[in-house]
């Protein structure tokens, strides 16, 4: 699900793409997540590189335990409220 970029990774962070281009990831020391995903065209597409980005979703995780549980709890909720094909 992930390959490590080895030429951009350091002693302090661990650089992650997965396969197909469509999420990275920065995975620093002190336990923060650098979240990306990528819309439209994958993230090594010549659109991605001639652009500003503006297809792509950011977000800085610290605890991601606590991103995990809440994710779960939005899922749970959803499925309670739209029934149990929701997201199907």
């Amino acid at each position: 699900m992930w390959e490590i970029d080895s030429e951009k990774t350091k002693d302090h962070w661990l650089e992650l793409k997965d396969p197909e281009g469509w999420y990275s990831a920065v995975v620093k020391w002190d336990g923060c997540i650098h979240f990306n995903r990528y819309y439209n065209e994958p993230m090594d597409s010549e659109y991605h590189k001639t652009t500003d980005q503006a297809n792509v979703d950011y977000i800085h995780i610290c605890d991601v335990d606590d991103m995990i549980a809440r994710l779960k709890a939005l899922k749970e909720t959803a499925l309670e409220y739209f029934g149990e094909y929701w997201g199907e």
